[in-house]
């Protein structure tokens, strides 16, 4: 599949806004620079100068640090904006005089001397209104000509979706037949956003696994992800169940994960 395609688009709802043939050249892309970094070859020149602004509005482990390590290894610069350092970008109607700046100056400001911008956000500095970080997101998008990438929001996890997706290919080879189990699990913090058991039952459906989505009862998922689950499976030959019976959902299963909701 050509590649070009991919240039200058953002990936905030990858899961919906990009095709099962769009993910599969990214795994197998990702597969290959894997593969070459291994072995020693050199990946510099491939962002050669470019600048990614990250702004993590969350704590962050993994994805900063992958985030950080991958634009250096492909020769660009990482700039991480600390929110409580810079007037912290709002929207509108959510402004603060003298702590806040309106999202369309940030952006349309970052958009003249970067070439991408990354951003996590959930919970708390999102008003814990479902559904409000992912439109700050996309509101970012809105006033930037680069490409703005979702690093977690309050819906949707697609860097870890693919990264997870990745390595099944990595792992198994392929994705048909394969039985791919979203499990809920107990934690003690409920600052928890259904962004990772939502992209992890909306990417394997959209690449042909069978998914189960294993939860006690009350803690269903938001009812338009499961909507869209049951149509890539359709479309995929694959399939999708949502169960409260955890016992049952395990059987004859090869890969599961288990965040916490």
């Amino acid at each position: 599949m050509k590649t070009n395609k991919f240039l200058g688009r953002d990936w905030i709802d990858a899961e919906l806004d990009y095709s099962k043939e769009e993910w599969e050249t990214f795994i197998d892309v990702g597969l290959e620079l894997k593969r070459r970094w291994a072995m020693g070859e050199d990946h510099s020149h491939i962002l050669k100068g470019k600048t990614l602004f990250t702004m993590f509005f969350n704590q962050s482990l993994r994805t900063r640090s992958t985030f950080a390590a991958g634009i250096q290894q492909l020769g660009g610069f990482l700039v991480d904006l600390e929110p409580s350092k810079t007037y912290t970008p709002a929207r509108k109607g959510y402004e603060i005089p003298y702590k806040t700046e309106r999202i369309c100056d940030v952006a349309q400001m970052l958009d003249r001397v970067g070439e991408a911008m990354a951003i996590r956000m959930y919970g708390e500095p999102a008003q814990w209104i479902y559904g409000f970080a992912n439109a700050t997101i996309k509101e970012f998008a809105y006033y930037m000509e680069s490409p703005v990438i979702n690093m977690e929001c309050d819906k949707y996890h697609p860097t870890q979706a693919l990264a997870d997706m990745l390595t099944v290919k990595e792992k198994f080879g392929g994705f048909k037949g394969l039985k791919f189990v979203m499990s809920w699990a107990y934690s003690g913090s409920t600052h928890k956003p259904f962004a990772v058991p939502q992209s992890l039952v909306l990417a394997p459906t959209k690449m042909g696994m069978d998914v189960v989505f294993a939860r006690p009862k009350g803690f269903e998922l938001d009812p338009a992800i499961i909507k869209h689950c049951k149509k890539f499976a359709k479309e995929t030959r694959g399939s999708f169940e949502e169960t409260d019976d955890m016992e049952a959902a395990f059987e004859n299963c090869l890969l599961y994960t288990s965040p916490s909701p």
